[in-house]
């Protein structure tokens, strides 16, 4: 508004009396401006908003209207389930969880839920992990609360199975070691499993000894399409049962078998078939594996792929033809004996001496006599315990010139030591074997990946060894690094990605993690058990001792 008085605004300036009368005509006729602008503003406003209402129920129309000629609508229901099929995970069965398919695809629209639903290949395989029902007591167990719980599980998975047809079934069910769920709970759930057995095809039952004794009920003639199964147990009640051989393994067409006590594989069963292969000891006498055994059962599996024995149960009770010292087994022999021409992964655990004082450390590195031996050799893992020192490290890397990936991972996932006490074998020391300098060669030349977790080198060492092994391959004679995977449980000294060159990072894939927690989850999830990249059926072993598989 124009205004005489605009020079005395925002000052102190007391107008005279002709000046205040003025200045009130002065607003009064602003204000009857300022209504007739809010009066149009308000009319205007009104038709905007009827416009945007136009535009907005037209745009929902067109919106509607484009979706009914959608492509994807024309799409005949059998393409749709076959591109359903390929959104299933193809490292392990679908868990029972609607964040993941093929629950989620039912949760996008009607049509997609009813499709779903009538795809019997979309049902045919599961990963089933015990819920972890708490009660307070155990005599809690009973209660009505639990009881509807275990109840709506077990026909979930049963509705989950019916949905298959008569396809044949891939079956993988946990209980994660330590659960409080009912035992009544999983009984019923193995049952439920059970009464599809004469479709199973790959199954995979990691229970409780007591829950296993349902399974010798189950005939091999009832068992047409199985072709893998394993039988592994973690814990369970002490003494051991007296095993009986399980009639499952003598399946017509089985080929992958695992079994965590020797005593219930029968001994009429064709080993000839098998092509994957992994036993353990059970602690109990008639169970126990010995490398006699072992050698024994490897000569009647020419075509065996996938091997894994765990010697660890039997140490105390060798056999009289195996080579004992001091009440343990010496696994020299048992290595010497093994022709492994086409060998291409191995995964080794060192075992604790810990409660077998006398023994001769000086000779525990036995597995170099195989390692010496295995040209074409190219991944070599190893789970280290106490046992295994940078000594012992440096000898196993200096028999092992061949390997392009070295992993070295800690399984301990019960109980994590707090920070500073994390130990691991993979030392300064070893980061200079591996580390090529002017006049000396590194250890492992053709090493292109790098796994460890945790790791104790130090960021320079780290640094170092990224630094020689990618950027100066050629002068140094070895492979560049293709990808670098640590976690070290310690703060960070220096920021490798960025000390190194940019010439590295372009090659080189590089992820560091530092942990200043160690966090321990107690919520069991439905991806329990498969976080092992490669083992579908099987959780990562906590304790292996020796295990191997060949190219074909």
């Amino acid at each position: 508004m124009e205004s005489r008085f605009a020079p005395f605004l925002s000052t102190n300036y007391v107008p005279s009396k002709n000046e205040l009368n003025e200045t009130c005509e002065l607003l009064m006729e602003s204000d009857n401006q300022l209504s007739q602008l809010n009066a149009e503003i308000t009319r205007l406003q009104s038709k905007i908003d009827k416009l945007i209402s136009k535009r907005d129920q037209l745009h929902t129309d067109i919106v509607r209207h484009r979706n009914l000629i959608a492509p994807l609508r024309r799409v005949p229901d059998e393409l749709l389930q076959e591109i359903f099929f390929h959104c299933l995970p193809v490292d392990h069965n679908p868990v029972m969880s609607c964040h993941e398919a093929p629950l989620l695809l039912g949760r996008v629209c009607s049509h997609w839920r009813s499709t779903i639903l009538s795809a019997p290949r979309l049902w045919s395989s599961i990963h089933i992990v015990v819920p972890n029902y708490i009660p307070a007591l155990p005599e809690d167990w009973s209660s009505p609360e639990t009881r509807n719980q275990s109840r709506d599980f077990c026909e979930a998975v049963e509705a989950w199975l019916s949905r298959s047809g008569d396809l044949p079934l891939s079956i993988s069910l946990l209980q994660v070691p330590y659960s409080n769920s009912s035992p009544g709970f999983v009984e019923q759930l193995i049952s439920t499993v059970i009464r599809f057995s004469f479709r199973w095809r790959n199954v995979s039952l990691i229970v409780p000894f007591a829950i296993d004794s349902q399974l010798f009920s189950v005939s091999h003639e009832a068992l047409p399409l199985l072709e893998t199964f394993f039988s592994d147990t973690k814990f369970g009640p002490t003494p051991l049962p007296d095993f009986t051989p399980l009639d499952i393994f003598r399946a017509p067409h089985i080929r992958a078998i695992s079994s965590h006590c020797l005593k219930m594989i029968p001994e009429d069963v064709d080993w000839s078939r098998l092509t994957f292969l992994s036993l353990e000891s059970s602690g109990h006498v008639d169970g126990i594996l010995t490398p006699s055994k072992a050698l024994g059962i490897l000569r009647k599996t020419p075509n065996l792929v996938h091997c894994e024995l765990d010697f660890m149960g039997g140490w105390a009770i060798p056999s009289p033809f195996d080579d004992c010292q001091v009440g343990f087994f010496s696994l020299k022999p048992f290595y010497e004996r093994l022709r492994l021409p086409v060998l291409i992964s191995l995964e080794f655990t060192p075992s604790s001496t810990r409660q077998y004082p006398d023994i001769n450390i000086s000779e525990r590195p036995s597995i170099c006599t195989l390692l010496s031996r295995l040209d074409s050799l190219k991944e070599l893992t190893l789970l280290p315990t106490l046992d295994l020192t940078h000594i012992l490290f440096m000898s196993l890397l200096e028999c092992s010139p061949s390997i392009t990936r070295l992993s070295v991972i800690n399984t301990l996932t019960i109980n994590p030591p707090p920070i500073g006490e994390v130990w691991s074998p993979f030392t300064n020391e070893i980061a200079v074997l591996l580390t090529p300098t002017v006049g000396r060669l590194a250890v492992c030349p053709l090493l292109e990946v790098l796994e460890c977790n945790p790791c104790g080198i130090s960021d320079a060492a780290l640094l170092a060894l990224i630094e020689q092994r990618t950027i100066h391959a050629l002068a140094n004679d070895v492979q560049p690094l293709e990808r670098v995977d640590v976690a070290m449980y310690r703060q960070k000294m220096i920021d490798v990605p960025n000390a190194l060159p940019p010439g590295v990072l372009e090659g080189t894939t590089i992820t560091l993690q530092y942990l200043t927690t160690l966090a321990l989850r107690m919520d069991i999830t439905p991806l329990a058990g498969l976080k092992k990249p490669n083992r579908l059926q099987l959780p990562t072993k906590m304790y292996k001792y020796f295990s191997f598989r060949k190219s074909v």
